[in-house]
């Protein structure tokens, strides 16, 4: 707080935007005033209240009303739902998010990948996808492969080659032996 001798509006205009320059440049804290010579200001704290919860409820309540604004509904995030309820507000988290990229998408797409072109940057022919591929684990990608090989599919060696980085070279040839003359069970 900045006291001044001048009653002139003039200066004390000219006072004001001198400190609040210099304030804003060289302070985190952005509340200033500039009050006549000899104005008290007296600083009370209040009595009523703990301060602690004061401002975690603040948090509590700025949390979840930032995530109706941008999910469009707390229960997938918050507690105290029921299962139905959950379920009902997933797919609506899942409709969001899908919005959003669709969005994203074509923001890069039709707007930053033509700016970047524009300002030299050589992105020309880029286009922006998302990764929708589902990832499995070891155990899934085992099982899956060995399902469509056992169920007579046929798959290109070239897609294993790459995926487990091994050189197929062909089919290995099964050895057929021929039954004995003298077998017990033939």
């Amino acid at each position: 707080m900045f006291a001044t001798r001048f009653k002139q509006e003039k200066y004390v205009r000219i006072l004001g935007r001198f400190w609040r320059t210099l304030w804003y440049a060289h302070s985190y804290w952005y509340a200033w005033g500039l009050f006549p010579e000899g104005t008290e200001i007296e600083i009370k704290e209040t009595t009523r209240g703990d301060a602690y919860n004061v401002y975690d409820k603040r948090i509590e309540r700025a949390n979840s009303e930032l995530s109706k604004g941008i999910l469009n509904q707390t229960m997938t995030i918050d507690n105290g739902s029921s299962q139905s309820q959950s379920e009902v507000h997933l797919e609506v988290l899942e409709n969001v998010i899908e919005a959003d990229a669709k969005f994203l998408k074509g923001v890069v797409n039709d707007k930053l990948l033509p700016l970047m072109t524009r300002h030299g940057f050589n992105v020309e022919g880029y286009r922006f996808e998302y990764d929708e591929s589902i990832d499995y684990t070891p155990d899934e990608q085992i099982r899956i492969e060995q399902m469509l090989l056992n169920a007579g599919y046929e798959i290109e060696p070239k897609f294993f080659a790459e995926k487990y980085n091994v050189k197929i070279t062909g089919k290995k040839k099964q050895e057929t032996t021929p039954p004995l003359a003298n077998d017990f069970f033939a």
